[in-house]
Formats: structure tokens, C-alpha cells, sequence
């Protein structure tokens, strides 16, 4: 589960499950939430759910030894049109 709050008045709470670790040791973290879904939703406020809402959000989150990658979507809805807000990354621990 995974909860987040956007200050522009939006609330999230992301729900998945988790399917345990791969042959190569890697694990995957998957949570999504959608607008009207009554277990893993999204809650904003007027003004966004007419101008700018918000109607999904995934966030995927691997661990694979000593790297951390994630991916995250949001799907917005802006003045009448729909788009993906993507971000993704990847942490790699060095040696100190």
C-alpha cells in the first residue's frame, strides 16, 4: 500500500499486491489506484476533479541487489484532455 497527498489538493491511496522474489533474487513492488474505485482511490477536490483531475496512478518499484529503479504514471485529465505524467528512475549504491 502506498498513500501520498499532491498539494494541489489531490489524495491518493495505491493498493497492489506482491508475487515475492524472482530466480535472480530481484523484487517488485506494484500499487495502483483509480478514480471511483472504492479500495485503492484517488480523492480531490472540486476544483481539480472539474479542471484537473486525476484518474489512475501506478508506481512500480524494483529492487535487484544493490540498484533501485521506479516508475511511476499518473493520468491526468486537464481541460478536457487526457495525458500520462510519467517519471522513472534508478538508484545504484556504491561503494564507500
Amino acid at each position: 500500500m502506498q498513500s501520498l497527498q499532491i498539494p494541489r489538493a489531490v489524495g491518493v491511496i495505491a493498493g497492489g499486491n506482491h508475487t515475492g522474489a524472482t530466480g535472480g533474487g530481484s523484487v517488485t513492488l506494484e500499487v495502483s489506484a483509480k478514480l471511483g474505485d472504492e479500495r485503492w482511490g484517488i480523492l480531490q477536490s472540486p476544483f481539480m476533479a472539474k479542471e484537473a483531475r486525476t484518474t489512475e496512478f501506478r508506481h512500480r518499484l524494483t529492487i535487484d541487489g544493490d540498484r533501485l529503479s521506479y516508475a511511476q504514471t499518473t493520468v491526468l485529465e486537464i481541460y478536457g484532455k487526457s495525458f500520462d505524467h510519467t517519471d522513472e528512475n534508478t538508484l545504484v549504491r556504491g561503494s564507500a
